[in-house]
């Protein structure tokens, strides 16, 4: 039975789909915004959501939490600067996700993540 398991696999190891989580979370927080298929920005929202909120603690904890996820202090510094000034005074809903049609080669639906 599954019973609360709710976690998206994309056809992918565990540590194929970290290694892809965390380079579209940190690919997303770059730029504003991402393009990619559906189930994969589903996937990606509640990380790139749970990272801007421990970005907002700015705490020592937080950092290190960062750290561990993104393995680069000048990145977590930019991002950092950043981010904290546009969502200090939001309690969540920090994204959002716009359906962008459907890929030509396979049919795939693509979407785009957006920080709102």
């Amino acid at each position: 039975m599954r019973h609360s398991v709710n976690k998206i696999k994309l056809g992918r190891n565990t540590g194929h789909r970290k290694a892809l989580m965390k380079n579209m979370v940190r690919s997303f927080l770059e730029n504003g915004q991402m393009c990619s298929t559906h189930h994969k920005i589903k996937a990606c929202r509640p990380i790139a959501e749970k990272t801007i909120t421990l970005i907002k603690k700015d705490t020592l904890a937080a950092k290190r939490k960062l750290f561990s996820m993104f393995q680069d202090e000048s990145y977590i510094k930019a991002i950092s600067a950043k981010i904290l000034p546009m969502y200090k005074e939001r309690n969540g809903g920090y994204t959002r996700i716009i359906k962008n049609g459907f890929r030509n080669g396979d049919g795939a639906q693509v979407s785009i993540i957006q920080l709102v």
